[in-house]
């Protein structure tokens, strides 16, 4: 990600920005997570295209089996009392600005009105984390709303829930959203830089307009009314990590660009 999309203050960034500007023109290649930063670098940066290379995240595909995580999930729902015939919606990440938490929670009102029977849990920790609980209280959505804090436990997590949510405004290529596809579960997400990259719309996932919460709760109770679709799409997802994003992938790549260094001097 670029300065800019760091959750630092106006001095840190303005350090962060001179060294990068400083700095840029001694390296030979930059390797980047994704096309998004690999053109902003390019056209603001003014960094030669070929000296910059695209190498997507990968993860440990084998840590993501769903059937390992069967008693977890259970585990989970005791730890939070939540009911079995409770349906269980996610979102994962730091309570930073960034991370878009206010329109989901604003989503809230509306997707329950359509699905009685759900709980929201909100996992991660931050600055924003008590506005965030003032407003599940102003919205009178807060008996819905399940804070966790910090966890450690985040695959645990994920096998609890039916769908994940993902409301980010700025991000790079987050690995929530393929750890979340590795276990072939539904996103939802912002239709921004680095995530349309992710996720196929309608195919290995459900991209949404950011900041626009309207749109969010219609698109989360439209997967919920269609199992089958949500399926689909988990299933898919599930393939297209197992294709394109595992670790190995991704150190193979890594180690061409090294070797293609080595050769060139």
């Amino acid at each position: 990600m670029l300065v800019k999309g760091y959750d630092v203050g106006f001095l840190k960034k303005t350090v962060y920005s001179t060294l990068d500007r400083f700095t840029e023109k001694y390296a030979d290649k930059f390797i980047v997570v994704s096309n998004a930063l690999r053109d902003k670098l390019i056209n603001n940066h003014s960094i030669p295209q070929q000296k910059v290379i695209t190498i997507y995240n990968g993860i440990e595909l084998n840590e993501y089996q769903t059937q390992a995580f069967t008693q977890s999930a259970r585990k989970i729902r005791r730890e939070f009392g939540i009911k079995n015939e409770e349906c269980i919606i996610g979102a994962i990440g730091r309570m930073v600005w960034q991370k878009g938490f206010e329109y989901f929670i604003q989503s809230i009102p509306k997707m329950i009105s359509s699905i009685p029977k759900v709980k929201i849990v909100l996992v991660g920790d931050g600055p924003l984390m008590k506005d965030l609980d003032s407003l599940c209280l102003r919205l009178g959505v807060r008996d819905k709303v399940i804070f966790t804090g910090f966890r450690s436990d985040i695959r645990e997590i994920l096998s609890s829930i039916d769908l994940l949510v993902i409301p980010s405004l700025v991000e790079g290529f987050p690995m929530i959203t393929l750890e979340a596809m590795a276990m072939a579960k539904p996103v939802i997400a912002t239709n921004i830089d680095g995530i349309s990259e992710q996720i196929r719309d309608g195919k290995t996932g459900i991209l949404v307009p950011a900041k626009d919460s309207d749109f969010l709760a219609r698109a989360t109770v439209s997967v919920f009314n269609d199992r089958e679709t949500a399926r689909r799409i988990g299933s898919a997802a599930k393939k297209e990590v197992e294709k394109k994003y595992s670790v190995e992938k991704m150190v193979r790549e890594t180690e061409k660009v090294y070797w293609s260094l080595i050769r060139d001097n």
